[in-house]
């Protein structure tokens, strides 16, 4: 990507953050009964949430150093879903060219191995790598065990409250920015209802 190019990805970003702090976050809310609902799913499929993530630190320092090494990114992710208890992956992660500037990861399901692309931008930070990974492994576990809505933004809004329900709360905290659907208001609703649920244990 050229120099004119980058210049212009940092003024949008800039522009963008301005605009977050005058008037409030962009993202949509989600309904409280819609989180509920997300949660009562995650109980049903795990009965508690899980204890907080800490990735490999040998794996961590490979990504501080190169925030879109495949090896690396694959070998995360199986680290990611096995701290979930999912132990056959069956899943790929590929690093792709940047087209939409509002997308940081895909997941595409294939019955016989599924592809999350993480996607390359010129200016990310390797918290928000990890984030994305996060996220689109997320959509990997709910998926190969059928937990899902029709509704495309509930969707995205359960697999958002499966990062923090499944122990990863501190490594979205440190990357999540402008990434994924919950508000930053939605997800101190998620805490706080996960909180009560352990108090309650």
């Amino acid at each position: 990507m050229n120099t004119v190019a980058v210049a212009a990805e940092i003024l949008i970003l800039a522009a963008f953050t301005v605009y977050i702090i005058r008037h409030g976050e962009i993202k949509r809310p989600v309904k409280r009964a819609d989180i509920d609902m997300c949660i009562e799913k995650l109980i049903a499929f795990k009965h508690a949430p899980l204890k907080t993530y800490i990735p490999d630190g040998v794996l961590l320092q490979r990504l501080t150093e190169d925030s879109y090494d495949v090896e690396t990114l694959n070998l995360l992710c199986r680290d990611i879903l096995s701290h979930c208890g999912m132990h056959d992956h069956n899943v790929c992660v590929d690093v792709v060219p940047q087209e939409d500037r509002h997308v940081a990861g895909l997941y595409s399901y294939r019955p016989d191995i599924s592809i999350i692309r993480i996607i390359r931008k010129p200016y990310e930070m390797y918290q928000e790598t990890l984030a994305t990974l996060v996220h689109e492994s997320m959509h990997h576990l709910l998926i190969s065990n059928r937990i899902i809505f029709e509704n495309r933004f509930i969707n995205e809004a359960l697999t958002d409250t499966a990062t923090v329900f499944m122990g990863f709360d501190e490594v979205m905290q440190a990357g999540y920015a402008m990434q994924g659907y919950l508000t930053t208001k939605d997800l101190r609703y998620v805490r706080k209802r996960l909180k009560d649920l352990q108090d309650r244990v």
